[in-house]
């Protein structure tokens, strides 16, 4: 059965480098046969490689980010079986701009109040 794991929206090569994480956590880890580890690198490779060259071949501007979404199955002993890759190409429009300049500090510290807490329980006891 096909699975489908997509990637959240990300810069080109970040969204790479999450595609590659995913794929050593699920298919490359040590509770996976050695030699299926192999084969799954293998694999691993021929999908990566083609994502970078799809990915190189445009000329995205910093505001434009992707999101992959690869569909695959998941065979006997952990083996990966790449079926498809989608890749979407989007823009990040800045919709508002908000600046903080001013940061109070509350009079009352935090530890203030965990002291003050602790000496009604130590009140409460007596």
């Amino acid at each position: 059965m096909s699975k489908i794991q997509t990637f959240k929206l990300a810069s080109p090569r970040s969204a790479v480098f999450k595609l590659k994480r995913w794929f050593y956590a699920t298919f490359a880890n040590r509770e996976i046969p050695q030699e299926v580890r192999e084969e799954n690198i293998k694999k691993w490779k021929a999908v990566a490689a083609k994502v970078v060259e799809e990915l190189g071949k445009r000329e995205l501007k910093p505001e434009e980010y992707v999101r992959i979404n690869i569909t695959y199955e998941e065979g006997e002993n952990k083996n990966f079986i790449p079926q498809e890759m989608l890749i979407e190409i989007l823009k990040v429009k800045k919709v508002e701009e908000i600046k903080i300049l001013d940061f109070e500090i509350p009079e009352k510290e935090i530890s203030e109040e965990i002291l003050e807490e602790k000496s009604k329980e130590a009140e409460i006891e007596e």
